[in-house]
């Protein structure tokens, strides 16, 4: 009886360590068969719940619970619906007196294999900077798999050479949309502002600040959103004179060539 007994809690013991990282239900098939590898890095998988647990949950970004007033007066929003949602092609270039950001040779390299991988294999991953370690994790273990997987991110201080309009490109080709939930992602005003995107196909975060802005400083980038259609990188029409640091990261120079995105 006391043999018996004890293979029984072995069993037990197993069976709940195999499946301690599926919280719920998991939301499809590729979060199902990620719940083991991602136990292993401390990661859960599954449906978000009204409080967050003590581990990052990697779910469905249409999932989150996104909270609009999170990123109220967040300047993140406009641009990212500009690259995700324009009819035309938009593109964030540097306003007349400013230089523009060229693009990296890392970026280039991680645009053509983006381009290169079929639709269905591209993960857009969303996340709060301060889980960027996570982040990591989740790429290299869908990287394993064959999936290319855009994160803004490359480490704490580093991120990659992509400002927010292109950010919400990469979320228009992606042909899955990921999160990881924490409470640094329920307090981050892009998370919020693509999730929100995913789950009613426009971010409904106010798209400028209601509160009084500083003068900007001659160290304060300056920037347009325009549009063009390809291929000819001219662009075609732009909007007003932006001069802010999170809308203007990384403007181009408005004469660059931009790539013809299939």
């Amino acid at each position: 009886m006391r043999k018996t007994l004890l293979t029984f809690t072995c069993v037990l013991f197993w069976a709940t360590l195999s499946f301690a990282a599926l919280v719920g239900v998991a939301p499809d098939d590729l979060l199902r068969q990620l719940a083991d590898p991602l136990e292993r890095l401390g990661i859960d998988v599954g449906t978000p719940r009204s409080s967050v647990g003590s581990r990052p949950l990697l779910t469905q970004l249409k999932l989150f619970p996104a909270s609009v007033s999170v990123g109220a007066n967040d300047p993140f929003s406009p641009s990212f619906n500009a690259g995700a949602f324009n009819a035309d092609r938009a593109i964030l270039v540097a306003a007349k007196g400013t230089r523009g950001v060229p693009v990296s040779s890392d970026r280039m390299a991680f645009d053509e294999l983006w381009h290169s991988t079929p639709k269905e294999n591209r993960i857009f991953l969303s996340f709060s900077g301060k889980d960027v370690d996570y982040a990591r994790g989740v790429r290299a273990t869908l990287q394993a798999r064959g999936f290319v997987v855009f994160i803004y991110r490359n480490s704490a201080a580093s991120p990659l050479n992509v400002n927010p309009v292109e950010v919400g490109r990469y979320f228009n080709e992606a042909g899955k949309l990921y999160v990881l939930d924490t409470n640094n992602a329920r307090a981050s005003s892009a998370v919020n502002a693509e999730a929100t995107a995913a789950q009613r196909g426009r971010s409904l975060i106010p798209p400028f600040p209601t509160r009084q802005q500083r003068r900007p400083t001659q160290s304060t980038p300056c920037c347009r959103i325009c549009t063009f259609r390809p291929p000819n990188p001219q662009p075609i029409r732009c909007g007003p004179k932006i001069c802010d640091r999170i809308r203007c990261m990384n403007a181009r120079s408005p004469l660059f060539p931009y790539p013809d995105f299939p």
